[in-house]
């Protein structure tokens, strides 16, 4: 069975990237839709900041390959 997680994260510039690291948060969710609704909640730390949001399907257990769709 697979699990499901939604990643966001910080994009950073190679400038950026010297100096720090980039914001990250994965969050274990039921699926597509639980995803949409957990951005809400962690959207406003990544104010102002470019970043990307992923739904994470992995599927390590089964032996086949993660799948990461665009939110």
């Amino acid at each position: 069975m697979a699990e499901y997680y939604l990643e966001i994260n910080e994009e950073l510039t190679e400038e950026t990237a010297l100096s720090r690291q980039p914001l990250g948060v994965r969050v274990s969710v039921a699926g597509r839709e639980d995803a949409l609704e957990k951005v809400s909640i962690f959207e406003p730390f990544f104010d102002g900041r470019l970043y990307t949001k992923e739904l994470h399907r992995c599927n390590h257990d089964s032996g086949t390959p993660c799948a990461k769709e665009t939110l």
